[in-house]
C-alpha cells in the first residue's frame, strides 16, 4: 500500500473516531443537561411547594391571631357596655325621688333580722338627704315584724355609692349597693348579656 493512501486510511479513521467520540460526548452532554435539568426542576418545585407551605401556615396563623384580637377586642367592648349598664342602674338608684329611694331600701332592709339595738351607716349624700325617715321607717318595721330591735343613725358615715350598712354587736351588715351588685354581678352580667347581645340564655 502506497504511503500516501495509508496516510489517507489513518486521517479517515481518526475522523471517523473523532466523529464518533463526539457524538457520544454530544448524547452524553444532552444526557447530564437533561438530568440537571431535571434536578434543577425538582428542586425548584420542592422551594416552591416549601413557600407556598410556610405562606399558607403564616396565612392561617395570621388569619387566627387577627381573629382572636377581634374577639378579645369584642368580649371587651361587651364588658364596658355591661359595666356600663350597672353603672346607670346605681345612678338611677341614687337619683330617684327620695320616696321611692326610701322604698327601695325598706326592701331591701326586710328579711333582716334586728333583735338588738344596732347603727345604720348611709353615705354622706343619703345621710343629710333621707337618714332620719330611712330610720324612722326601719324601725316600723322592726316592730311590724314582731322583733325587739331598735336602729339609731350612726354618726359614721361610708364611701358608699347608695344601700345602707347596719352595725350591730360588732358586726356589721353590708347591704350598700355595691356589695349587692356583687354578690350577684355574674348572674346581672348574664341577664345583661342576654338583653344587649342575646346571649347566656
Amino acid at each position: 500500500m502506497p504511503l500516501e493512501k495509508l496516510i489517507d486510511r489513518i486521517i479517515s479513521e481518526a475522523e471517523e473516531e473523532a466523529s464518533r467520540i463526539k457524538k457520544e460526548a454530544e448524547k452524553e452532554r444532552e444526557k447530564i443537561l437533561s438530568a440537571a435539568k431535571d434536578e434543577a426542576e425538582g428542586i425548584r418545585q420542592r422551594v416552591i411547594e416549601t413557600y407556598r407551605r410556610e405562606a399558607e401556615e403564616e396565612k392561617k396563623r395570621r388569619v387566627t391571631s387577627e381573629n382572636l384580637e377581634a374577639r378579645t377586642a369584642l368580649l371587651a367592648e361587651k364588658q364596658e357596655l355591661i359595666k356600663s349598664v350597672i353603672d346607670r342602674v346605681v345612678l338611677s338608684v341614687k337619683e330617684m325621688p327620695e320616696d321611692e329611694y326610701i322604698e327601695i331600701l325598706i326592701k331591701m332592709h326586710k328579711g333582716l333580722d334586728i333583735k338588738t339595738k344596732g347603727e345604720l351607716i348611709l353615705s354622706p349624700g343619703d345621710r343629710s338627704r333621707i337618714g332620719e325617715r330611712f330610720v324612722q321607717k326601719a324601725n316600723e318595721q322592726i316592730r311590724s315584724a314582731g322583733l325587739s330591735g331598735e336602729l339609731v343613725l350612726s354618726e359614721e358615715t361610708r364611701d358608699i355609692k347608695g344601700g345602707f350598712i347596719i352595725r350591730s354587736e360588732g358586726i356589721e351588715i353590708n347591704n350598700s349597693i355595691e356589695a349587692l351588685i356583687s354578690s350577684r354581678r355574674e348572674e346581672l352580667e348574664l341577664k345583661i348579656a342576654e338583653i344587649l347581645f342575646g346571649e347566656g340564655q
